[in-house]
């Protein structure tokens, strides 16, 4: 019903109306989750879990962004030292060569 009477705010406000109807949709939202919920249950803070959590995840999260940014560094060497018609047609070939990079 909120979102219906909300939409007012973009007809008067325009773009400023629609990022307010769009923050107060999601804080409404948010708090009306957190109160009608089917489960209550109290959250519990355990340092050992946290700290083995850290020991598996991190390193799995250093080595994917390490290989993500290994990914782009080509496309940043080409804008350096060229312009973004290379880039363009760096683009094609990356995409005619996605197909045969599947496994």
């Amino acid at each position: 019903m909120f979102q219906i009477i909300s939409i007012v705010l973009i007809f008067y406000l325009k773009y400023e109306g629609y990022i307010i109807r769009m923050v107060s949709t999601s804080i409404l939202t948010m708090i009306m989750l957190h109160f009608i919920r089917p489960i209550k249950v109290v959250p519990k803070f355990n340092l050992n879990v946290i700290i083995q959590l850290m020991k598996v995840g991190l390193p799995i999260f250093v080595l994917i962004y390490i290989f993500n940014s290994s990914m782009t560094v080509d496309r940043l060497i080409f804008i350096k030292y060229s312009n973004l018609e290379v880039l363009g047609l760096l683009f094609f070939r990356l995409m005619a060569l996605q197909p045969l990079d599947c496994c």
